[in-house]
């Protein structure tokens, strides 16, 4: 493993456990991609087009898929 991805991993659990407040959670990443997820449908329907698919970006910390 990378020391700059371990260091990220340490600074995300960090964050989940309210240590960083200048670092977003998981929680709050998932949030922000519902939330972009549900704006890029909402411009598909004005617009007439078909929504376009959107992945989770972290699956496995989804709550769909069993993560924290």
């Amino acid at each position: 493993m990378r020391p700059e991805a371990l260091r990220n991993w340490n600074c995300q659990t960090e964050a989940d456990h309210g240590e960083r407040d200048y670092w977003p959670s998981t929680s709050m990443l998932e949030e922000n991609h519902l939330l972009a997820k549900e704006n890029a449908d909402a411009q598909a329907r004005r617009s007439g087009s078909t929504s376009p698919v959107t992945r989770f970006p972290f699956p496995s910390r989804s709550p769909l898929h069993g993560g924290r």
